[in-house]
C-alpha cells in the first residue's frame, strides 16, 4: 500500500468519524502511524465510540463509512477480538487493507492509563480526529516523554 492510499483511506474513515455521533476519536496506530511500514502493511485505525459494539451488531453501519463512493470495494472482512477492542480487518480493492480497530472511550482513560493503552500509545499513535480531547490527556498522563503526532 502506498503512503497516498493511507492518506486517502485515512480522510475517507476521519470523514465518517467526524460526522458520525457515536464514534468520538480516530487514531492511526501501528507501523503507519510509526513511519516503517513495509509495503505489504496494512492501515490501522483505532475508533473511541461511546457505544463500540454497534459496529458488529449491525453491518450497515459499516457500510456508511464510504469506501465504496470514493472507488473502493471491500473484498473480505474478519473480525478480531482483542478483549478491550474488537476489530474489522478489511481487505480492499484496488490493493489495500485496512483494520478498522473500535475500543470504548475508557480506552484512553488517563487515571490510571491501562497497560495495553500505554503501550498502543507508546508505539506510535498519530491523532486523526479528537472531538473531546481524550487523547493529549492519555499522552499528558503518559509524562513528557510521549508525544503524539498529528496528521
Amino acid at each position: 500500500m502506498t503512503p497516498e492510499t493511507t492518506v486517502r483511506l485515512s480522510e475517507i474513515v476521519a470523514k465518517w468519524v467526524r460526522r458520525n455521533a457515536n464514534t468520538r476519536a480516530l487514531g492511526m496506530v501501528g507501523s503507519w502511524a510509526r513511519g516503517n511500514p513495509r509495503p505489504d502493511s496494512d492501515l490501522d485505525l483505532l475508533i473511541l465510540a461511546r457505544d463500540p459494539e454497534l459496529y458488529f451488531a449491525d453491518d450497515s453501519l459499516l457500510a456508511k463509512i464510504g469506501f465504496a463512493t470514493t472507488g473502493y470495494q471491500v473484498l473480505s472482512r474478519a473480525v478480531v477480538d482483542y478483549g478491550a477492542r474488537r476489530s474489522h480487518k478489511l481487505g480492499l480493492s484496488p490493493d489495500a487493507a485496512v483494520e478498522l480497530i473500535f475500543a470504548p472511550l475508557n480506552w484512553a482513560n488517563f487515571d490510571p492509563v491501562e497497560a495495553g493503552s500505554a503501550r498502543i500509545a507508546r508505539d506510535g499513535l498519530c491523532i486523526l480526529v479528537d472531538k473531546d480531547r481524550l487523547f493529549p490527556r492519555l499522552f499528558a498522563a503518559l509524562g513528557p516523554r510521549e508525544q503524539s503526532r498529528e496528521l
